[in-house]
Order: structure tokens, then sequence, then C-alpha cells
């Protein structure tokens, strides 16, 4: 399993449209939000700021809270789910319930995450990568993150971008492993798994599967030269949101790395 996601990680087409993740978006927001307590703590003057510019609180110079944070980033309609009774009680009490709850919560009740990239990040636009967002994150808080004055927000972060990961991965999974077997004609040995905020999802197993189909001499081998055909454009498919999420998840734990550094 380790081996199939690593192959994941490092041959799939890193590029992608501007997509949100609904099961990893509320550990997104998180995340984003975190960053911008960073950068707003760090970075005196306004105008140097670049993340949710302009979202303050209502006593300046303030940051504004996690609920209105998510409002102000949102794209347009989606910003009524805020004021939704579902949701409403999880974000105010998000500092409280810390990160892993919160993101659970928002996912299992159904919280859309669409994102208005230009008000999450200042000079990206629809058609921004959504791990080039990933990376103006980084630009802007990478060195800061070894302030003792941002401990707490870090450590949120660290758990944010873990739980980002997993669902991301999740999300992969249940693509890919149905394209693997309609390619190689097999059916997978499936075992569960679950994320840290409660998802239940299905990874696969290599060495059983192997075992289960003797005539494939090279498993591992058959798979991986369909990661390349699919990172090549070899190969043609629906899902578009595959390499997007992969794109995703790679800039993820080079974030991981970052912070785990500190």
């Amino acid at each position: 399993m380790k081996y199939f996601l690593l192959i994941l990680s490092c041959l799939l087409l890193l590029t992608e449209t501007a997509l949100a993740s609904n099961t990893a978006g509320p550990a997104e927001t998180l995340f984003f939000y975190n960053a911008y307590l960073i950068e707003f703590k760090t970075v005196s003057n306004p105008k140097q700021r670049k993340l949710a510019k302009g979202c303050v609180g209502a006593q300046s110079p303030t940051p504004c809270t996690y609920k209105n944070f998510v409002k102000h980033i949102l794209y347009r309609g989606e910003k009524l789910q805020v004021e939704d009774a579902k949701f409403r009680d999880t974000l105010d009490n998000a500092g409280t319930a810390g990160i892993t709850e919160t993101s659970k919560r928002l996912r299992e009740r159904g919280f859309k995450c669409v994102y208005d990239l230009s008000r999450l990040v200042e000079g990206a636009g629809k058609a921004t990568p959504f791990s080039k967002v990933f990376e103006a994150v980084e630009e802007q808080i990478k060195e800061k993150l070894s302030f003792s004055s941002v401990e707490s927000e870090r450590n949120n972060m660290k758990t944010a971008l873990k739980l980002i990961e997993q669902n991301r991965v999740a999300d992969n999974m249940k693509y890919f492993i149905k394209e693997l077997e309609t390619r190689m004609g097999i059916e997978f040995v499936k075992s569960p798994r679950t994320t840290d905020d409660g998802r239940a999802w299905q990874a696969y197993e290599t060495k059983e599967t192997a075992s289960k189909y003797p005539d494939h001499d090279n498993l591992s081998k058959e798979a991986q030269d369909i990661v390349r055909k699919l990172r090549d454009g070899k190969i043609v498919v629906k899902d578009w949101s595959f390499p997007s999420h992969q794109a995703v998840i790679v800039k993820v734990k080079d974030l991981q790395k970052l912070i785990n550094k500190c």
C-alpha cells in the first residue's frame, strides 16, 4: 500500500484546475485560517499582508474570527452556509472544539468549500491551480513558522495538513482502485482505513492481491506503468480531479516537512 501511495505522490501529472475537495475542505479552511493568523501576528503593516486581505476583527487591529474568515474566502452563494444552523455553532466554537473535531463536524454535515481564491490569496484567480495557492500561503509564512509566538497556530497547521492529506488520498483511492482494476482485469484485496477525523475509506493491499493473482508476475510494475501513462496523458480519463488532488497532496506533504523542521 505504501509503495502505491509513493507512486501516486511521485509520478502523476501535477497540473490541475483550482479544485476544492469537500471532504478535505473543512481541514483546508482550518489550515488557511491558521496561516492567516500567523501572517496577521507577524506582519504589522496591513499593506504587506496577502492572506484574506481585508478580513479583520470587529475591533481593529484584531484578526477576524474563523467563522468570518470562512465567510470571507468562500465563493458567493456558498457564503450562506456560514449562517446555516447546521454549521453555525461549529464555526463559532472551532477554537474550543479543536482542528480534528471541527473538521469532522463540518465534513459530516456536508459543508461545501468553493473558494473565491482572489479573496483567499492576493493575486490568485479562478485559473490559479489549487496547489499554487498552497505555495503562495507557504511563501507568506515560511520565515515566521519558527517564531515562538505562533506555536499554537503552527501545531494547528500540522493537524490540519495531516487531515487534508488523508482525505485527499481517500478521494484519490476511491477513483484509482476502480481505474486500476478495470485496466488490469483484477479485483484488489481491500482493507478499511479511517482518517483522523473519522472518514471511512478503502485501501488496497498489494501483497495479498499479488498472492490472489499469481499469473501477474509483477503486479506493482503493472500499476506503475498505468500511473506513468496517466501522468503522460496517454490514458484519457473522465475524472480530471484525480491529478488535481494529487498535486495538492504533494504540496501538502512538502508543507508538513517544512513545519516539522520548526
